[in-house]
């Protein structure tokens, strides 16, 4: 199985999770809220891979994971595994990314960091050079203050209004830009029939991967005329450290390269508590 189909599937999950505000009530002062998510991925109907989420919001500051690995019988063939890790301050006007490292494994363990300063220009450290024309393009596409992956969760929760899936986000993850593009599909409530522990109202999102920087000629000529696509469900979850609510991937389906894939929380707890009365925490 393509280790990029993987990588792609664990990029849009992860980017996928947005927060946006809303009434709430405020965290006690000093008091840390941490979001625990565990997804389990099938591809053309077998297990493959468990995506784990993590999140801790304190005053100012945030730190987020995101670690995929092969699971089950999958996991005697399938070698990708990719841990990402970010950290960053909480601002009244935003999410300022101050850390991030990319660690893929396949055939080769590949590494990237990047590092902001208080201007938002981003440094990059690279464990092997991209090659002369994919650097070129970076260089070119990068601009102050881009996020990284799971900066850009953050990122957008000052959004306002009734859809939240109305919206692109820019990304660098240290080895490529891209653009994620959502537009909402409609409201769907899930019950114990849908898999998963979540249990209530959600958002249908449709989101689009597209290529910016980063990439061959080839490969990004070959992934924007045939862009990955999802469908991601979200759940509106009260946060009181934002003192807003939180919109959380519960559920995600698609293809990519011809392979049917579906996912679904199988762990969720904010603040060590399922996602609302009605959800469970594991299975």
């Amino acid at each position: 199985m393509s280790s990029i189909l993987f990588k792609r599937l664990a990029a849009m999950l992860v980017a996928a999770a947005m927060f946006m505000t809303a009434a709430g009530q405020p965290a006690r002062a000093g008091e840390a809220e941490k979001l625990s998510m565990r997804y389990d991925v099938l591809v053309d109907g077998l297990q493959v891979f468990k995506l784990r989420y993590k999140v801790t919001m304190t005053p100012g500051r945030y730190t987020a994971t995101a670690e995929l690995d092969p699971t089950g019988f999958a996991g005697l063939f399938v070698k990708t595994r990719m841990d990402m890790v970010s950290a960053g301050t909480l601002r009244a006007t935003g999410v300022a990314p101050g850390t991030f490292e990319l660690v893929q494994k396949t055939k080769r363990k590949k590494r990237f960091k990047v590092s902001w300063d208080d201007s938002g220009i981003a440094t990059t450290e690279r464990s092997q050079p991209l090659g002369r024309y994919k650097d070129k393009t970076l260089k070119k596409a990068l601009r102050p203050h881009l996020p990284d992956p799971l900066a850009a969760m953050l990122g957008v929760s000052t959004a306002k209004g009734a859809n939240p899936c109305n919206r692109t986000e820019r990304v660098y993850n240290g080895a490529e830009i891209y653009d994620l593009g959502f537009t909402l599909a409609g409201r769907e409530t899930f019950g114990p029939d849908d898999g998963g522990v979540y249990r209530g109202p959600t958002y249908k999102c449709r989101i689009v991967y597209r290529p910016v920087a980063g990439l061959s000629r080839k490969r990004h000529a070959a992934r924007s005329a045939d862009p990955a696509v999802f469908t991601v469900w979200f759940a509106p979850v009260a946060s009181r450290r934002l003192g807003s609510q939180m919109l959380i991937p519960v559920a995600a389906s698609g293809t990519l390269k011809g392979k049917d894939f579906v996912a679904y929380a199988n762990k969720a707890t904010l603040a060590g508590q399922p996602l609302n009365a009605q959800s469970l925490a594991k299975r």
